[in-house]
């Protein structure tokens, strides 16, 4: 499960350079349909069509895709056989600049001389999902607050969704069947790395731009945004424990 801005890229490449195999076509990590014409969106599956999206997997020899912008339905939240899964989370405030840089930074979404503009205005924007090469759009909740339980309860679409307590339980749930949950700065974690046959040690891979590197943080946002993300800051912290 690649959180975006979470350190999955990195992971997509660690993978594909141990040997893994992608599927055909992807991009980092995310299946297409032949010819880039659409992006798989396999969490939409019900159980049986999940079921014959792995076995296609299988018989195509694919034995690594990406869930990144979306996690699966409830039914699917169960391991099938052979099947494994992993994830690597970020501290929340600094994948929220990360992605906020990724999206255009301040370029972008204005340096906040003003109320309303850089990251407060990231923070409130209805994001979408959307490539120039097809129709196929639909809304993402990168930027909303609580984003590591959302998507874990797969409201990854829902960016108006509350989010309680019993979706923060859902979320150690979900967690609990991973085999692996990567904690990025932690490296101690990455020592669950080599029951999958790859190293311990990831070269990082940076797609950001360097024109993105500096942020203006405005006073009091930091502070505002982990009292919005109370729920992801409980998740991070007992992952980060354990």
């Amino acid at each position: 499960m690649h959180m975006h801005k979470g350190g999955g890229s990195s992971l997509v490449f660690h993978f594909a350079s141990h040997g893994y195999r992608m599927h055909t076509p992807n991009i980092n990590g995310n299946p297409w349909s032949d010819g880039h014409k659409q992006l798989i969106d396999f969490w939409n599956y019900d159980r049986p069509q999940f079921i014959d999206f792995v076995d296609d997997l299988r018989r195509a020899g694919t034995n690594f895709i990406c869930a990144e912008w979306n996690f699966l339905r409830r039914e699917n939240r169960v391991p099938l056989r052979g099947v494994r899964w992993m994830t690597c989370i970020r501290e929340p405030f600094e994948r929220f600049v990360s992605c906020y840089k990724a999206h255009g930074g301040d370029e972008v979404f204005g340096i906040p001389e003003a109320p309303g503009r850089g990251l407060e205005s990231f923070s409130t924007r209805v994001m979408h999902w959307s490539r120039n090469w097809t129709t196929q759009q639909f809304p993402i909740c990168i930027n909303r607050p609580n984003y590591y339980v959302r998507m874990l309860n797969g409201l990854g679409h829902d960016v108006d969704a509350r989010i309680d307590e019993s979706h923060l339980e859902e979320a150690f749930r979900v967690l609990s069947l991973f085999d692996a949950v990567l904690v990025l700065g932690r490296e101690a974690s990455f020592g669950q790395l080599p029951q999958f046959g790859v190293s311990p040690n990831i070269p990082h891979v940076n797609r950001s731009h360097p024109d993105q590197d500096s942020t203006v943080i405005p006073p009091g946002f930091k502070e505002r945004f982990i009292a919005k993300n109370q729920l992801d800051y409980r998740l991070w912290k007992r992952v980060s424990a354990s």
